[in-house]
């Protein structure tokens, strides 16, 4: 369970699944419709028996029904990602494994590297963006700067000196809604190994910079969307997958306070955000 959505692994053979997915990990007892499939198959042929003629000059193929990705593993072998063409619900996806990589890929636990998880949460308004993500008083809290900007730091302040729990150290999963964004941990945490599976109301977005002393300001118009884009995780190819992006941007910044923080990697830089946000009754 992802971010309130459940996510079925098909699989023939017993798998090794990643370290980070583990706290996802849950029963269905009450036989819940799944939100995602993924159906993994393995064996070679298989992907030229549902597929065969499709043309791939290159390791993407937009076809009409589906887009089509590959990953080298060995010469004239590949392992294919099929994602077919779906609006919300049992969100099909397929993974093709030649039979001379089942073996590792079964007692790996490298699904991730195939996955492309932020593509299906895409499907369902939902979006990762480079933050820590702290959860303070029923609400969440992100911290987002580039790689080494201080957010692993300042979550972990928030966590130590005020009782904060931290549920992601690298990216936040945001659910975006009309009525107010939720903001999710995933099994995606970078080098942190932070991943919790917990979620709630979001409450601010923090914009990170260091400096000598502390002081905020609240981010509006295009600086608040420029900050937010910027640090969302984006597709280098898919021109259609980064306009979705921009349209939920847009509702981010109308729905959440955003803040730019320079700080410094102290207790006085968490009294001076936490006294700002009283002020601004954010």
């Amino acid at each position: 369970m992802i971010s309130e959505l459940l996510l079925r692994i098909e699989s023939p053979r017993n798998l090794t699944l990643p370290h980070c997915f583990h706290p996802f990990l849950v029963g269905n007892e009450e036989g819940k419709k799944p939100d995602i499939v993924l159906d993994i198959s393995f064996g070679d042929g298989h992907f030229s028996n549902c597929y065969g003629g499709t043309p791939m000059s290159g390791n993407i193929c937009f076809r009409e029904d589906a887009l089509i990705q590959r990953y080298y593993w060995k010469e004239n072998e590949y392992i294919y990602r099929v994602e077919k063409e779906y609006g919300r619900g049992n969100t099909p996806c397929r993974i093709f494994i030649p039979e001379s990589f089942a073996d590792t890929f079964c007692k790996s636990g490298n699904l991730m590297n195939y996955l492309a998880i932020e593509r299906m949460m895409l499907q369902f308004d939902r979006v990762f963006l480079h933050a820590s993500v702290v959860i303070y008083r029923g609400k969440t809290y992100l911290f987002s700067a580039p790689s080494g900007g201080g957010k692993s730091t300042h979550a972990a302040l928030w966590k130590q000196y005020c009782g904060a729990e931290l549920i992601n150290g690298d990216k936040a999963l945001i659910a975006v809604r009309a009525s107010g964004c939720v903001a999710y941990g995933s099994p995606v945490a970078g080098s942190s190994e932070i991943y919790q599976n917990l979620g709630a109301p979001l409450a601010a977005i923090i914009f990170l910079r260091k400096g000598k002393e502390n002081r905020a300001e609240i981010l509006h118009g295009r600086n608040a969307y420029l900050n937010v884009y910027s640090e969302l995780v984006k597709c280098p190819w898919d021109q259609n997958y980064n306009c979705r992006l921009l349209e939920l941007t847009e509702q981010i910044v109308k729905t959440t306070p955003l803040l730019s923080l320079e700080c410094t990697p102290d207790l006085e830089a968490v009294e001076y955000i936490l006294g700002y946000l009283e002020r601004k009754e954010i």
